[in-house]
């Protein structure tokens, strides 16, 4: 085999692995901005359980948000508003402590 050849399988070789890493970005910025739609959807939902005082319905809404993007500042706040709410005091300071600062 000569080397432009070479060269050529090389070359394609090489587009091939560019290709399939593009997809792979692809499918995971997808899926990553699905799953922060699906955040702020149950987020939503959340906040209009606590805007009627239905603050133990809006727990397991938030929790399933928690487990989703656990280091969404917004959900951790309303955590945390949630169980203060419900008289859990210590699991309200953890949540408002992972939220951070709200930016």
């Amino acid at each position: 085999m000569n080397d432009a050849k070479k060269e050529n399988g090389a070359r394609k070789r090489f587009l091939l692995i560019l290709l399939a890493a593009a997809v792979i970005a692809a499918t995971f910025l997808l899926y990553r901005n699905y799953r922060l739609r699906g955040v702020a959807a149950l987020n939503n939902q959340a906040v209009g359980l606590i805007d009627e005082g239905r603050f133990q319905e809006a727990v397991p809404i938030l929790e399933q948000a928690r487990a989703r993007d656990p280091k969404n500042g917004a959900v951790l706040r309303n955590l945390g508003k949630v169980y203060g709410a419900l008289g859990q005091e210590e699991k309200a300071r953890e949540a408002f402590q992972a939220a951070g600062p709200p930016q």
